[in-house]
Order: structure tokens, then sequence, then C-alpha cells
């Protein structure tokens, strides 16, 4: 199949089209360490902490500020609301979910003759983003899906979109698409859906509206998880190095649905329609990610960390179902057993660079702090020689500007009690726009007992975004208020 259908295909279920390839691509780059209840407890700042296998996952180098091996197991209660509004419509949705989040191993190599004095190395799992979301979303529009029907048939050979003779209605489906493209597989639906049709002027819309009613609801799944290898190195036990490579698993599901109701008038073929999509992806990429820390003093440790684009192969799956009440009988068996199949892709997510400061004024009270600096505007479909891919490319870098993520914690400890407190704020990402900027709130407990520590976190987060329910052809879209409730236990035991 042609390798542009991937860019149309890809975003189609929260909006249809090559324009809104833009926002999968943003999906994926809104990722963090969801980590251990300390660091969760802390808001997620650690990047220069001792003591918490989650630090390696920000810094590679923390792993060199242990003196002792450790092994790590951690597990999330996630809740997130949506709230959306379209117009004057409002609608709430929330899912639930309960996740292994990360696990983690860490050996220590201690040396009493050389100014290497300790070396380790390491495995950890963890997650860096959670897709468990449900959105329920309506309002008035002035333009409905026989538009988007009608703006993908134009510049289609109406012949090209008519099923052979004899030939089954879900194979000239699956026909269509593969030879001709996305463009002429939606213009086809929308021809046997009654929606939109053809004469020697060419295509127009079979139903007549000054608005209609527009319910939208879309329910995702998937997470993505980074496996990584890690080693550091302390130099006297005030340089210290740290290098890690990460293998990172992409699984993401989104089934959506809308309804249009409200056609009117003797030149409407039709009063309402459905249609329904679905998308699986899967993505395998690696990156790479050095540190360093400096011990400044007894109370101040500073560095910083590079982590390298990661490089993903990606694959999709997708499937449709429309229906209304003018269509073609035959259009039914056109459903989710109907798999669209597509070839393998690259994308490129960007680098980034944080820095991290941990300073303890006092014994048993620590303070830390992370900055984050990555430019959402670099990430890519790749080949980038491919003029559909390059376009979709430009349109990312012309869209998404650099974004700055601070988090800042603190914790006290007393005797072997701890209460943690932070803060988290990540700014707008869209050159020019007003929403995506993220904020949250965290506290945790924790209890030391010899070897064994248990913590517990919770976080609560909100953003503001836009979510579509077509593509650029048909800019529909609610403004979604998400609220995201973690609760994060984590068990430690130190050899």
């Amino acid at each position: 199949m042609k390798r542009f259908l991937l860019v149309l295909a890809l975003g189609w279920c929260v909006g249809y089209s090559q324009a809104q390839t833009v926002d999968d691509l943003y999906r994926y780059l809104s990722t963090s360490t969801i980590g251990s209840a300390r660091l969760t407890g802390l808001g997620q700042a650690g990047g220069a902490l001792k003591g918490d296998l989650s630090s390696i996952q920000i810094n590679p180098a923390a792993a060199a500020l242990f003196d002792y091996g450790a092994f790590s197991l951690s597990s999330s209660l996630t809740n997130e609301n949506n709230r959306s509004k379209t117009g004057e419509f409002g609608d709430n949705a929330s899912k639930l979910s309960l996740n292994l989040n990360q696990a983690s191993g860490l050996l220590v190599f201690v040396s009493d003759t050389s100014p290497w004095n300790k070396v380790t190395l390491g495995f950890s799992y963890d997650q860096t983003a959670l897709y468990n979301q449900k959105i329920r979303a309506g309002g008035i529009a002035e333009q409905g899906i026989d538009q988007y029907y009608l703006g993908f048939a134009e510049g289609n050979n109406y012949i090209d979109l008519l099923p052979f003779d004899n030939e089954l209605i879900e194979d000239a489906y699956r026909r269509i698409g593969s030879d001709y493209g996305y463009g002429a597989q939606q213009g086809f639906l929308g021809i046997y859906s009654g929606l939109i049709a053809h004469d020697e002027l060419g295509y127009y819309s079979s139903v007549d509206y000054s608005n209609v009613l527009q319910l939208y609801r879309n329910t995702v799944k998937g997470a993505i998880g980074r496996f990584i290898l890690h080693s550091a190195a302390s130099y006297k036990d005030h340089i210290f190095l740290g290098a890690s490579l990460g293998i990172h698993d992409l699984r993401y599901e989104r089934y959506s649905y809308l309804n249009d109701e409200g056609y009117l008038g003797s030149n409407s073929s039709a009063t309402e329609s459905r249609f329904d999509n679905y998308l699986f992806t899967t993505g395998l990429g690696a990156s790479l990610q050095l540190g360093i820390l400096l011990k400044l003093s007894k109370a101040i440790v500073f560095g910083s960390s590079y982590t390298s684009p990661t490089w993903y192969t990606m694959n999709d799956q997708t499937a449709q179902s429309v229906s209304s009440n003018a269509a073609l009988e035959d259009l039914s068996f056109i459903n989710f057993s109907q798999l669209n199949f597509y070839e393998d892709y690259q994308m490129k997510l960007p680098s980034s660079i944080s820095f991290n400061l941990a300073v303890t004024p006092a014994e048993n009270f620590n303070i830390v702090a992370d900055y984050r600096r990555e430019n959402f505007g670099d990430a890519q479909l790749l080949p980038n020689t491919n003029a559909a891919f390059a376009s979709e490319n430009q349109t990312m870098k012309a869209t998404y500007s650099t974004v700055e993520r601070f988090s800042l914690g603190t914790e006290f400890q007393k005797e072997n009690r701890i209460i943690r407190f932070g803060y988290m704020t990540q700014s707008v990402p869209a050159i020019g726009g007003s929403l995506g900027a993220r904020t949250a709130i965290s506290t945790g407990i924790g209890f030391k007992q010899s070897s064994s520590q248990f913590d517990v976190g919770l976080r609560h987060e909100v953003s503001d975004e836009n979510v579509f329910f077509f593509d650029a052809l048909l800019p529909n879209a609610a403004i979604v208020k998400r609220s995201t409730l973690r609760l994060v236990a984590t068990y430690t035991f130190s050899l």
C-alpha cells in the first residue's frame, strides 16, 4: 500500500485526515516518567536524588549515588476525568486503571584502591505514558460529516470509487484504499452511505441542513513502556557519570464514533448518520541517555542529562463503519472485521536536555528540582523524502514550540517516617496557543524499616486541550479539561 496512506490514516479517529497527524505525534510527545511513589510525591523531580531507582530514568548518573544495591517495584491506580465543552454543550467521562508501572534493580561494585571508587549496573522498566481516556462531547456544528466525505472525494475519478461487477462491497472498500488511497476510500464510504453523490458537474452533498447536532465518543487505551540498561561510575564520590540504553514499547488503541443528527429538507437523502473508527498502533523504539552529576558540597548536588532522539518503527491497523438511513444495505459488511493494514514507517521524537539539583539544607531534609527542555516541533515522520511526510513535518515545526517543564519537591524524614510535597508545571506546546499547559501538585509518605522501604505518592494533574471531531477540512472541536489523579505505591529493598 502506498506509504502516504499512513499519514492520512494515523489521525482519523481524533481528526480523520493528514493534517491531524500532528495531533498523533503530539500524543507520543506528551510523556514523562511515572516512576516510584517517592518520585510521585516529589512532583517528578529527582534527577539528582539519592536512593531512588526512578531517578535513573531522569539522569542515569543518579545510579552512582547509591551506596548499596537495591530493587524496587511500583504499582499505580489512575483515574482520568475528561470534561468537554463544545459551545453551550458539556459532557463528562472518566476511566480507572490499575498498572504495574515500574520495576528496577541495581548492583553496586565498590573499589577501595581506585579513584573510580564505585561502578553500578542495572536494569529498569518504567511507563512513560499511560493512555487511559474516555471523552464524550457534542454540540451544534455548521458542517456535518457529508463535508468530510466530500472533501476527500473531490479530485478522484468517480469511476474509481465504484465496485467492479460482482465485487463484494467490503472487497471494493479494501481495493480502492489500496489502489487509489485513503481519500478515495473515504469518498467511496460517502457515496454508499448516501451522504454524497456525483453528476456531470462533480461531487455534491445529498443532505441539507443549516446546522447539525454532533455527538462524539472516544475511548483510548495503551501505554509506552521503556526498558533500560544503565551503568554509572563515581569518581572520588564527587563526579558521577552515567549512561543508559532505552528500548521503548508503544501500544495504542483507539475507538471513536461521531453521530450527525438534523439533516432536513426535501433535498436530504438521510436524517442522520454515524461514523465509527478504530485505530491500533504499535511501535518499537530506541534511545540513548547520558548524564553527569557533581557533588559541589556535602549539601548540594547538581547535574545535567541529555536524551537522544527516540527512533521508532511504527505499524498501524485501521477499521471503519458507516451507517445512515439512506445507506446501501450491503454497507453493513464494511465493519471492524475489515482491517486496513499499512506498511511500517519511522517516527523520530526529539531529543531533550535536563538540569537537576538536590539540596540538603539540614539533616533528613531534602529539596530537589528538575528543569527539562524539549522542542516538540522537531518530531518527524520518516523518510522526509516522502512528500506527504515532509508536509506533515513542516506542519509540526510550524505548530509546536519548545516545551519547558519545571518540577520541585521537598521531603522531610523523622525517625522512620517521611513526608513529601511536590509541584510540576509545563509550558504551552503550541506556537501562539493557549492550550496544552500542564500543572500538577503531589504529596506522599514513606516508611523505612531496616533494609525495606514502603512509599505512597498521590499526584493530581490538570490540562486543557483541543480534541478534534474531524480533520482540518472540518475543524469542529471540543475544549477538554483533563484531570488525572494517580496513586502510586512502591516497595524498595536494599541489599
